[in-house]
């Protein structure tokens, strides 16, 4: 399962890299985002319930990214808040005891959280920088 993160995320800074056009970066930006918050939730699911096979890799990736898209399109939820969790609970319903499901889609969302305040830190230690883009004339 590492190694599949592993590889998301450099086929995503590949294609990053490799793309001229700010939108398709953008997207490229999310794919990887979805890849690997994926990952980390299947990782942390098989961690508390190691009982669950390697076969529902897919499905638990599947439920988290429809979880999170969800969460993502509804309005008046800052970051899917509560919904994510009910949608993952309710796709998850049956494959683990109810407080392991819980305990996973609640360090889920600990883990999204402690990313997004990793990632502004960062973002405010750059330093500034002019746009890139103003003298681009094909946008």
């Amino acid at each position: 399962m590492m190694i599949s993160a592993g590889l998301v995320i450099l086929a995503g800074f590949a294609v990053v890299l490799l793309i001229d056009n700010a939108a398709l970066i953008g997207a490229a930006c999310y794919l990887l985002f979805i890849g690997l918050s994926g990952s980390i939730f299947v990782g942390v699911f098989m961690l508390v319930t190691p009982d669950i096979g390697w076969p529902a890799m897919p499905y638990l990736a599947g439920a988290y990214v429809l979880a999170w898209l969800a969460g993502f399109l509804t309005p008046g939820a800052p970051a899917g808040l509560g919904v994510r969790e009910l949608v993952l609970a309710s796709l998850l319903a049956g494959l683990a005891s109810i407080p392991s499901i819980l305990f996973t889609v609640l360090m889920s969302r600990a883990i999204t959280a402690i990313g997004d305040l990793l990632f502004f830190v960062a973002g405010q230690a750059l330093p500034a920088t002019e746009d890139l883009y103003a003298g681009d004339t094909d946008q």
